[in-house]
């Protein structure tokens, strides 16, 4: 575990440093873009800390909040009733 430690440092400063970008950022592009690095970040310590099953649970959960708006049947264009 100690060999493992070094490297969780440096994802867990990834993280910060992504995290710290999503915030600061002016524009949604670099927003969505930092949450996604940080989501990939903690999919990593996961790996790491030997939890394969809570890796691919926040892989999944990325995912699937990203584009359930575009999967969602309300998010269509509005038309109007007659």
């Amino acid at each position: 575990m100690s060999e493992v430690m070094p490297v969780l440092y440096a994802v867990m400063g990834f993280i910060l440093v992504a995290s710290v970008i999503a915030i600061e950022a002016k524009d949604l592009l670099s927003t969505v873009i930092s949450i996604s690095a940080a989501g990939a970040g903690v999919a990593i310590v996961f790996l790491l800390l030997r939890a394969p099953d809570l890796a691919i649970t926040a892989v999944v959960v990325e995912v699937v909040s990203r584009f359930r708006p575009k999967l969602s049947p309300d998010s269509g264009p509005r038309t109007r009733a007659v």
